[in-house]
């Protein structure tokens, strides 16, 4: 719960964000939407769906230093930038571009706020504000170099990126990738074939359904109530997944892998360096098990046929079934539920 409630203190401030900017600059419409691409070298970006086919365009203009500025200020300063808002087709192009190629405090923050049909594909593109995405059906495709990705209740081919924010995910569904370079990421109650990727934070999973692949090289993974055909990673840190369903491939080089199991499917492959391995399994089902670490841990093992020793245990339970396997140079816990 505390994990949720972190999502969504998430989401309201980068809702407040928005509520805290200026009035808007410019604001244009547009009908017979169905693409937005924009780009912007300073602001922020987003684009909410709603029922219709008109689409509105908000430009926010500030200064990169926050002072407020009045529409004479922003008219001149404005010459040393290039802004389009206009229709092209079906597709709505957005542009702010510093003619001068270099940021200083005094120069614009340009911000694009779009509410659009739901029905609608993006191209998005920041280098140094936030991206948020709310209720879309469509292709997705938004990168910020330094800002965060906010998005939910997304539906299609779902692609973002940036390179030093967070990426907090809520409803999303269909084919979802979604990396980060430096920052962590949150996917909650979402399904279809999800990759969340970050090279130095943590993975928050919740109620996260299909094919998932999370995978951090400097976090901990940390997974609740997750179903279908599931791999998680990590170089640096913790893996710890709770009521899990399907088949699971987990490992991490610098830390402890806890798992508990409430259905298993084909199997469950886990691997560690460095720590423990903690493995809780449904009792009375056929597993065929393959375990190899230091010291090997259990209860009693009833309808067990195979070898065992302090390292190491071969066999199957109740006549054989799902693939339990598990290596490392430490300890590994067994138990049932």
């Amino acid at each position: 719960m505390k994990r949720v409630q972190l999502f969504m203190l998430a989401m309201v401030v980068t809702l407040s964000v928005w509520a805290q900017d200026d009035e808007p600059y410019m604001v244009k419409s547009f009908t017979g939407v169905k693409r937005v691409k924009a780009q912007t070298s300073g602001g922020n970006i987003s684009v909410t769906g709603q029922e219709g086919n008109t689409a509105k365009v908000e430009v926010v203009i500030r200064s990169n230093n926050n002072r407020k500025l009045s529409n004479e200020e922003i008219k001149a300063k404005l010459e040393d930038y290039e802004l389009k808002v206009e229709a092209q087709g079906d597709m709505v192009v957005l542009l702010a571009k510093n003619k001068r190629n270099g940021w200083n405090k005094d120069g614009l923050s340009i911000s694009f706020r779009i509410t659009s049909p739901k029905e609608v594909s993006t191209n998005l593109v920041t280098s140094g504000g936030n991206i948020s995405l709310r209720n879309l059906n469509g292709e997705q495709d938004f990168t910020t170099s330094g800002g965060n990705l906010v998005v939910a209740d997304l539906r299609g081919d779902i692609n973002g990126r940036t390179s030093g924010g967070n990426i907090n995910a809520e409803r999303v569904f269909d084919n979802v990738d979604l990396t980060t370079s430096g920052g962590n990421v949150s996917a909650i109650a979402s399904k279809g074939k999800l990759t969340l990727t970050t090279s130095g934070g943590n993975l928050q999973l919740e109620d996260l359904e299909g094919t998932i692949n999370a995978s951090t090289s400097g976090g901990a993974v940390n997974g609740n109530r997750l179903s279908g055909q599931i791999e998680a990673s990590t170089s640096g840190g913790n893996v710890v997944l709770q009521h899990i369903s399907g088949s699971l491939k987990a490992g991490t080089s610098g830390g402890n892998v806890k798992v508990y199991m409430d259905k298993v499917d084909q199997y469950v492959k886990l691997s560690n360096s460095g720590g423990g391995i903690d493995i809780d399994l449904p009792d009375g089902k056929g597993y065929t098990l393959d375990l190899r670490g230091d010291k090997i841990n259990t209860s009693t093992l009833r309808n067990f046929s195979g070898s065992t020793s302090e390292g190491k245990m071969n066999g199957t339970l109740n006549g054989g079934g799902a693939q339990i396997t598990a290596g490392n140079s430490g300890r590994i816990n067994l138990s049932f539920h």
